[in-house]
């Protein structure tokens, strides 16, 4: 099963990656500072049972995102297991796109992936060719500390910084998983 902290085949050391979403391949790339991938995934391979799995560089597989037992719920699972290690559950709002973040193990919310700003969710959501609007996600942890932002880079290609400040019992693992499902789920 994935390490106690994180998953297996993968470290997330830095403070700050870039997430890359090509429109055209619809694939996700996520590179550390230096610019190295660390993990990619392709929507296309999408399975018949909605998972989608994120590899190294190598290809292997390193966790998969699932539906969950609710249709607003998904996993993130270790590739080496079957249990969840983290549930990414979406928090339905009127302009407001909300994202519990619970641990696997015993459900508790370790963090909270917000979109900010309703003005600009309402414009990028159901106003034609808005989507390309810069945005931000915010993530607190479960106290409502702020411990870290995705933020959209304005432009046609999809591009994000994701910011993770340390936490103490809170891997970085979990939370970078966490952000990039986030991303990919609120733009289906």
């Amino acid at each position: 099963m994935g390490t106690s902290d994180g998953f297996e085949g993968v470290e997330f050391t830095d403070e700050r990656y870039q997430v890359e979403h090509s429109l055209v391949s619809n694939s996700y790339h996520v590179c550390d500072t230096d610019g190295d991938v660390l993990l990619e995934a392709d929507e296309r391979s999408f399975d018949h049972r909605g998972e989608l799995p994120f590899r190294d560089e190598t290809g292997d597989e390193v966790f998969r995102l699932e539906p969950g037992n609710v249709d607003s719920d998904y996993f993130v699972v270790p590739a080496d297991s079957d249990s969840p290690q983290v549930i990414v559950e979406e928090d339905l709002s009127f302009l407001q796109h909300r994202w519990n973040i619970r641990r696997g193990t015993d459900e508790r919310l370790v963090a909270v992936v917000e979109a900010a700003g309703p003005s600009v969710e309402f414009f990028r959501y159901y106003v034609p060719m808005m989507g390309v609007l810069p945005h931000t996600y915010t993530i607190e942890d479960a106290d409502g500390t702020r411990v870290g932002t995705l933020s959209r880079q304005f432009g046609l290609a999809e591009k994000y910084v994701l910011s993770i400040d340390p936490v103490d019992g809170l891997p970085r693992e979990t939370l970078v998983a966490a952000a990039i499902s986030v991303d990919i789920l609120d733009s289906r």
